[in-house]
């Protein structure tokens, strides 16, 4: 799988960073609700419009880098995924015409849609799926560590 990483590996990197900036918004607007309802809890207007705005900034931005981190990593799994059936392509195409008869065509259409759909879902889809868990799970706890 290797190989296919590293054809693919600036969508990753991409979808790496968008989800880890993504990540950052979500947390830090979460203290800036805080802020915004002490300052209108408090009346003091032009600190509670202030503080909206960037509430509002940042919720624009997790959502916009959320979007780019869904993007990027549609990318890697279908760029690594177009790379896997190409090789599989490339090594049927190699085999002599005896090695191709000795087994049925089907067995040729599985591995060429069935398998290379599983080892997409189960490790191109998955690997920045971990990332983004583990990111969120890092991030969030060091941010409730601060806030104790």
């Amino acid at each position: 799988m290797k190989p296919y990483w590293k054809r693919n590996r600036s969508a990753f990197i991409g979808a790496l960073f968008c989800i880890l900036a993504s990540t950052v918004f979500a947390v830090t607007l979460q203290f800036f609700k805080g802020d915004v309802l002490d300052h209108a809890a408090a009346g003091h207007v032009p600190a509670t419009v202030w503080y909206t705005l960037l509430l509002i900034c940042f919720i624009l931005l997790e959502v916009g880098f959320y979007f780019g981190y869904r993007r990027l990593s549609a990318r890697f799994s279908v760029g690594c995924a177009k790379d896997l059936k190409e090789d599989i392509w490339q090594a049927t195409l190699r085999r002599s015409y005896i090695a191709y008869r000795s087994l049925p065509h089907g067995e040729y259409l599985a591995k060429y849609t069935n398998e290379t759909d599983a080892v997409k879902t189960r490790y191109f889809d998955l690997l920045p799926m971990l990332w983004e868990v583990l990111f969120k799970v890092l991030l969030v706890s060091a941010a409730l560590f601060l806030l104790d």
